[in-house]
């Protein structure tokens, strides 16, 4: 079947004994399938070399019509550029807030029995500002305005909780996930636990 998909028109597709499939010809390569439980999935099709792909993208309504078309798009850019989205989804994530999840999993965590606090002091600090960028593309004088920042501030308590955490972070995960910049300002050393903060 083929349809320009809609609000509307999604909430009117009804399950059927068999699943079935709407494609979209607003975005061809785009659809939507219907299956006898109710579920309904945004997918999108491609040609990858002399293969034909599925890549799925999300399940209505947590993901939106729109949100799931631009996705759709963004694929089929990718393989416009020689790319196999399927193949990109499954690398690592690089940006800083996958990062910092990693760095505190296995790093910060067997090592210090405070690292819930650090944990803390990485989302209030780190990743509240640099979030979804890649960390690649972060460079020393990025955090170094962090800690002229935190310096401005005033607070001795939040100065001496954000150091040593920013320290251990450029030792745990930056020269792992980074090694193309410089690492950040702090000792190479491992996570000790500081009077502080215990990171």
């Amino acid at each position: 079947m083929r349809k320009a998909l809609s609000v509307k028109a999604i909430e009117a597709f009804k399950p059927k004994v068999k699943r079935y499939e709407v494609h979209d010809i607003l975005c061809p390569g785009f659809s939507l399938r219907v299956f006898p439980t109710g579920r309904k999935v945004f997918s999108v099709k491609y040609r990858y070399g002399l293969t034909q792909r599925r890549l799925p993208i999300g399940v209505h309504p947590r993901i939106s019509l729109a949100e799931a078309r631009n996705k759709a798009i963004e694929a089929l850019r990718l393989v416009d550029e020689g790319i196999d989205p399927a193949a990109r989804r499954r690398q690592l994530s690089m940006t800083f807030e996958s990062v910092c999840a990693d760095f505190i999993r296995q790093y910060a965590r067997p090592r210090n029995r405070s690292w819930r606090e650090a944990e803390r002091i990485m989302d209030r600090e780190f990743v509240s500002v640099f979030g979804q960028r890649d960390i690649r593309e972060i460079k020393r004088h990025d955090i170094i305005e962090l800690m002229d920042g935190a310096m401005d501030w005033g607070h001795p308590i939040r100065l001496t909780a954000f150091t040593p955490t920013c320290a251990s972070f450029s030792t745990g995960a930056w020269s792992a996930a980074s090694s193309k910049h410089r690492p950040l300002p702090g000792p190479s050393r491992p996570l000790a636990s500081s009077p502080a903060t215990g990171c």
